[in-house]
């Protein structure tokens, strides 16, 4: 059964997505952006501005599943707690949509689409243009959003998930 995933890498300035999909055992990328937030806005609108485009992404494309990133916290707690109210909203929208999500560490993530748990950015972009033929010049936001839909299409086809 063919499933199209949607991998969300979330942040309160950029929050990359990735369509993907499997056809015949091969993993085919059909779109892939980031959200642009205003960092002059306040968190409640910057929050409210991700709400309406990551609704607008799942309502424009329908996927089967979301693949988000799993909690990370960093040295800055102000940072931690904006990330975890911006998967927190693209979590709700999901659930509005009644579309399943799946979480994935970095280093998941990572391990899914290079093979290296601690693979840099710059690695696991130079992948996902190997893998889709594509020059890649947007933020690291979108190729990690590329490798979460990844590393969860990979776990579908072995049965992990």
């Amino acid at each position: 059964m063919k499933k199209i995933i949607l991998g969300f890498d979330p942040g309160t300035e950029k929050t990359g997505w990735a369509l993907l999909t499997q056809i015949q055992g091969k993993i085919h990328l059909i779109e892939a952006g980031f959200i642009a937030i205003a960092s002059k806005n306040s968190l409640q609108k910057r929050l409210g501005e991700l709400l309406r485009e990551a609704t607008k992404i799942l309502e424009k494309f329908s996927p089967d599943q979301i693949a988000i990133e799993s909690q990370f916290v960093g040295l800055n707690p102000r940072a931690t707690m904006a990330i975890a109210m911006s998967r927190g909203v693209i979590l709700a929208a999901a659930d509005q949509k009644n579309i399943e999500a799946f979480e994935y560490s970095p280093a998941e993530a990572k391990r899914g689409i290079t093979g290296k748990g601690n693979a840099t950015k710059e690695e696991v972009q130079k992948m996902c243009r190997l893998l889709f033929q594509r020059p890649f010049e947007t933020p690291f936001d979108t190729t990690d959003a590329i490798a979460l839909a990844y590393c969860h299409l990979n776990r579908i086809k072995t049965g992990i998930v």
